[in-house]
C-alpha cells in the first residue's frame, strides 16, 4: 500500500496542485473522513467532477464530429464515462493505492467503483484549481494516453451482448447462452470467468469484476473474431 504523497502523486497524474488541499481531499474517502472527524471527504468533489467530465466528453464530440447524429454521439459519450473506463483509467494513471481510507475499508481501493468517484473528484479537483480549460486538457491527454479518445464514434460498441445477439438474432441463430464457469482471487477481490455458448458451442471466454463484466468481455471477444471470419466458419472451428 502506498502512503498519501503529494509529490507522488502529482508526478502520476502530471499535473501540480496550486491548492493542495483540493489534491488531499480529492483522495479522501468518506470512511477516512469520519473516522478522522474531518469536515471533508471526496463526495463533493466526485458530485462537480463528474458534471465537469460531462461537459468536456459531451463538447469534445459535439465539436469534433459534426456529421454525427445524437443518437451516435450518446452511446460514444456513455462509453467514455461509463464506470469500468474511468476505473481503468485510474488504473493506468497508479493513484488508487494513495486513496485515504479507514484500516478496516483498505479493500475498498479495488472497487472498480470507488476509482471510478475517485477520477471524478480529481477531475473536479482540477477543475477548481486551475479552469475549465485547463482541467479539459488534462481529461482529454489522459483520455489520449489510455487509448479511451473516440476517434470513430459510429464504431463504438458500447453493449457487446446486445450487439451479438442482433447478429445471431439477424442470422436466425438465436439467443446465446452466457454461463459464469469459475473465479479467481480473494472475496473482497473476485474475478468471474464465463464463457459464451452459440448454438450450444462455446465460443470465447471472458473474464471481469462483475458477472456482467465477465459477459460483456465473452461478446466483445466473438465480435472481435467475427472480424476476420463468418458465423459459419466460427462455429466450425475445432
Amino acid at each position: 500500500m502506498a502512503n498519501f504523497s503529494y509529490k507522488r502523486i502529482e508526478k502520476k497524474i502530471s499535473y501540480s496542485f496550486q491548492n493542495k488541499k483540493l489534491l488531499k481531499e480529492a483522495f479522501t474517502h468518506a470512511s477516512y473522513a469520519y473516522l478522522k472527524n474531518l469536515k471533508y471527504n471526496n463526495e463533493r468533489l466526485e458530485f462537480l467532477g463528474d458534471s465537469v467530465l460531462g461537459l468536456i466528453i459531451g463538447e469534445y464530440l459535439f465539436k469534433n464530429f459534426p456529421e454525427q447524429p445524437e443518437g451516435v454521439l450518446t452511446n460514444a459519450k456513455a462509453y467514455m464515462v461509463h464506470w469500468e473506463t474511468l476505473s481503468t483509467i485510474t488504473d493506468f494513471l497508479e493513484i488508487p493505492d494513495f486513496l485515504l481510507v479507514a484500516d478496516a475499508d483498505r479493500q475498498i481501493r479495488n472497487n472498480p467503483k470507488i476509482k471510478e468517484n475517485l477520477f471524478e473528484a480529481l477531475v473536479g479537483a482540477i477543475y477548481l484549481d486551475s479552469d475549465l480549460q485547463t482541467a479539459k486538457q488534462w481529461v482529454l491527454d489522459i483520455y489520449e494516453k489510455t487509448g479511451f479518445l473516440v476517434r470513430e464514434p459510429e464504431k463504438v460498441i458500447f453493449d457487446y451482448k446486445s450487439k451479438l445477439q442482433e447478429i445471431l438474432q439477424g442470422e436466425g441463430l438465436g439467443l446465446p447462452e452466457y454461463n459464469i464457469i469459475a473465479t479467481r482471487g480473494p472475496v473482497h477481490d473476485t474475478s468471474f470467468i464465463a464463457e459464451v455458448k452459440i448454438k450450444g458451442k462455446v465460443v470465447a471466454t471472458g473474464e471481469g469484476k462483475s458477472k456482467k463484466i465477465a459477459h460483456q468481455n465473452c461478446a466483445k471477444k466473438v465480435l472481435k473474431k467475427l472480424e476476420n471470419k463468418d458465423l459459419n466458419e466460427l462455429l466450425d472451428e475445432d
